[in-house]
């Protein structure tokens, strides 16, 4: 405040003055609280950014070790599948083998084996055949039995006719064996 207290000392230029230099007074402080709010703001953007791309480059690193982990996690898996596909082939391979064999083996069967009607024919012309023979058989056994006895008839006949022979002859050798014997002692 100025000196006298009754009059005052302000005129129209002390407060041009004094106004001016409160807003420049006012505008250094707005400026230099502007300069450190600019500052702060610049130091935290500053410190944000540093942060941010920290953050992306840890994200990044993240990404990049998850998606080479799930890449070889994928690789694995694949890898994997493709055993147990070739062992599930292989396994299928080895069925349809035996499959097929066991096919093959039905097929052999029914190629080799003989129809149940065409083998009932077989048999029966084949028993027909041996009824027949059997009766051929029966019939040349009788006849050669009775030859047989004909033969044993005959043997039996020359047999005695040579008995009979040879008894006539020893008779006739008896009766001239007496004769000359009889001869002898008379003579």
């Amino acid at each position: 405040m100025p000196p006298n207290a009754g009059q005052s000392s302000w005129t129209i230029d002390t407060v041009r003055e004094y106004a001016s230099h409160m807003i420049t007074v006012v505008e250094k402080r707005l400026d230099e609280h502007n300069s450190d709010l600019e500052k702060r703001l610049m130091d935290r953007i500053h410190a944000n950014r540093e942060a941010t791309v920290a953050t992306m480059e840890a994200s990044k690193e993240a990404v990049f070790s998850a998606m080479v982990a799930a890449k070889e996690a994928v690789q694995a898996a694949l890898v994997s599948a493709k055993e147990a596909v070739n062992k599930a082939e292989s396994a299928n391979e080895r069925r349809f083998e035996s499959v097929n064999e066991f096919r093959a083996s039905l097929a052999d069967q029914a190629r080799l084996q003989m129809p149940r009607l065409e083998c009932e024919a077989l048999f029966k012309g084949m028993g027909e055949k041996m009824e027949t023979s059997s009766k051929q058989t029966i019939a040349r056994v009788d006849l050669l039995s009775q030859q047989s006895i004909a033969n044993a008839g005959k043997k039996a006949g020359i047999a005695d006719g040579w008995g009979f022979a040879i008894g006539a002859v020893g008779l006739v050798l008896a009766v001239v064996s007496i004769v000359a014997f009889l001869f002898r002692i008379k003579g």
